[in-house]
């Protein structure tokens, strides 16, 4: 293990904080701004000589993330801007606080090591739940990225609650208008499977490498269905139409509505 420690003094650090003083406790390298281009080339030099913990003591951790990461080494940040020189007076104990905070991030550099990477083979078929207009959606531009797409909605048909509506703000144009190019776009994709009428049952497995089952509800109409229409003259029964919210009815075996998606009735 070889350890490398660097103090900022900018920013204020070193109108509060003694850094030469630090810098000569610590056995670190001091420099004016650690996160300018020539802090950085300093401590990747110091990393292609045999550096594999950093511990830079200059600002907080949550900025300058990506200015300070270095592959390959453990990083350590230690706030001596926000969390000592700009909270606390110059004096004594100040001083003693960022000898505090250099001393802890050593030690948890010193004992931090590196996670040992782990490939795995990830599924690269994306599951959306829902073919409301989110989910269309989410599920044709994951398969224009070159997903496949498995589409599952618990509904006969596509849609969701937008295409039920009569108009919508801020255009107040129907709902067919964007749900039309929506479904070509659907239709069109050979990476999208479609699964109507259908639930997930369970989930198991790990992130990437999920496995899911999904329970298809019979529709009662073959898949040779053309929506010809011709059930509909035959069928005696009515049922209260739940795609219009049941303000009317419609005969016991119908279309969901006439943008259906599939087109085949229920």
């Amino acid at each position: 293990m070889s350890l490398g420690v660097y103090v900022c003094s900018g920013c204020g650090i070193g109108e509060v904080i003694d850094v030469e003083k630090l810098a000569a406790k610590f056995n670190a390298k001091l420099h004016p701004f650690l996160c300018s281009s020539e802090g950085i080339e300093l401590i990747g030099r110091d990393i292609s000589e045999g550096v594999d913990k950093v511990v830079i003591a200059a600002c907080s951790p949550r900025v300058n993330t990506d200015v300070f990461r270095f592959e390959g080494v453990v990083v350590e940040r230690v706030n001596l801007r926000e969390g000592v020189a700009w909270s606390h007076e110059a004096n004594e104990e100040t001083q003693a606080l960022a000898e505090d905070y250099i001393r802890m991030g050593i030690a948890k550099a010193e004992k931090t090591e590196l996670p040992e990477g782990e490939e795995k083979v990830v599924s690269r078929t994306i599951l959306v739940v829902g073919g409301g207009i989110a989910g269309i959606t989410a599920a044709i531009e994951a398969a224009e990225l070159g997903y496949e797409v498995i589409l599952v909605e618990k509904r006969p048909y596509l849609g969701g609650r937008v295409v039920q509506m009569y108009k919508y703000f801020p255009k107040l144009c129907p709902p067919y208008c964007g749900l039309e190019i929506n479904l070509r776009r659907l239709k069109e994709n050979r990476r999208i499977a479609v699964f109507t009428n259908a639930e997930v049952e369970s989930i198991s497995g790990e992130p990437g490498n999920f496995e899911v089952s999904i329970r298809i509800n019979p529709r009662f109409v073959t898949d040779a269905c053309t929506a010809c229409g011709e059930c509909v003259k035959a069928c005696p029964a009515e049922r209260p139409n739940e795609f219009n919210y049941g303000m009317d009815k419609t005969k016991a075996i119908y279309l969901p509505h006439e943008m259906a998606f599939p087109m085949k009735y229920v």
